[in-house]
């Protein structure tokens, strides 16, 4: 992930839980509730960043790029090939602010940035590398929308508690639900350069992202430089026996064991949210074709008929999943 700021320390576990506790005892307006640890501050020493302050701000500023990454990524498949980087560099041009910005690595099993020695990498020409970087930025982002929803896309910009309050995410559900589907995937995949005949090559825009992305590491990753073998801020590459492979900086196996049960309930959550939303949204609809439109109403002697005939309750739903299809 780039981001414009340098990340401060984050919270002990103390201070996590406390500040948890103020997200947990919300009343629906945000964090403005009355607890004892409602005026929790933290800052790059430990104090002095409010909840509703630097938090909130990272978390809008999580919210503004992922947003745009799906507005980018309609108008990269929709554009001509050769011209993706582009469409890039117009779109987040405004996000790009100053003549640095910070490069962190992602854990992928806590989801959070790595704070290690030499990291982040500073980035001192943003405006021409950071484009060029967005398409492994939006593959990151997606899978931390999958496994924690508005809360694991916060977490990749500082936010450092596992849920946010509901009027903080309340807006930001739609974007994070469409960068989930596949279609976000499919969009940067697209054709960087058009193939050249006979040579069966194939470019894709994320292709040369990764390209990219592994040059600017070769000449800045402090493990790389000089040809040494990189640590990646310390990342190793760890597999279980199901075939899945995942960098983390967890060595120890019990914190590794119970960082997965941790993310495996998060994304059982996920899902489990996700699927109630869509039944909530469902049942709207049906309520709003039954109160707007007219549905027939069949006499006893057509229900009792053998015709192939719908009943006002199918009319209903046949309509609901026209207009889920239309969607």
């Amino acid at each position: 992930i780039v981001l414009n700021d340098k990340l401060p320390e984050p919270p002990n576990e103390e201070m996590k839980k406390k500040m948890l506790g103020i997200v947990t005892a919300e009343d629906g307006s945000g964090v403005s509730v009355t607890t004892e640890h409602a005026s929790v501050t933290l800052s790059a020493d430990g104090a002095n960043i409010d909840l509703e302050g630097d938090l909130k701000d990272r978390f809008e500023v999580g919210i503004t790029w992922a947003k745009r990454i799906k507005e980018i990524g309609t108008n990269v498949a929709a554009g001509e090939i050769g011209t993706a980087f582009d469409i890039i560099k117009d779109g987040i041009e405004d996000l790009i602010v100053g003549n640095e910005m910070y490069l962190y690595l992602i854990d992928e099993l806590t989801g959070e940035p790595v704070r290690a020695e030499g990291w982040p990498i500073v980035i001192t020409e943003p405006s021409d590398l950071v484009p060029k970087l967005l398409p492994l930025m939006q593959v990151g982002i997606r899978a931390m929308c999958i496994y924690n929803g508005t809360a694991g896309l916060a977490a990749l910009f500082g936010f450092p508690l596992p849920r946010v309050p509901k009027a903080w995410s309340k807006g930001a559900q739609e974007t994070v639900e469409l960068l989930k589907q596949e279609s976000s995937v499919e969009e940067f995949s697209v054709l960087h350069e058009e193939v050249k005949e006979g040579s069966g090559e194939k470019k894709s825009v994320r292709g040369e992202s990764l390209r990219i992305f592994m040059d600017f590491l070769e000449k800045e990753d402090p493990g790389l430089k000089d040809g040494k073998n990189g640590r990646f801020a310390g990342l190793q590459r760890f597999g279980d026996d199901q075939g899945t492979a995942l960098w983390t900086v967890l060595t120890n196996k019990k914190e590794i064991e119970d960082a997965i049960q941790k993310r495996t309930k998060q994304f059982e959550e996920e899902e489990e949210r996700t699927q109630n939303e869509r039944n909530r949204q469902q049942n709207e609809t049906h309520e709003e074709i039954l109160e707007t439109e007219e549905v027939p109403t069949l006499t006893s002697e057509e229900m009792n008929t053998n015709q192939t005939r719908n009943t006002p309750k199918d009319m209903v739903t046949e309509e609901v999943d026209k207009r889920n299809n239309v969607a």
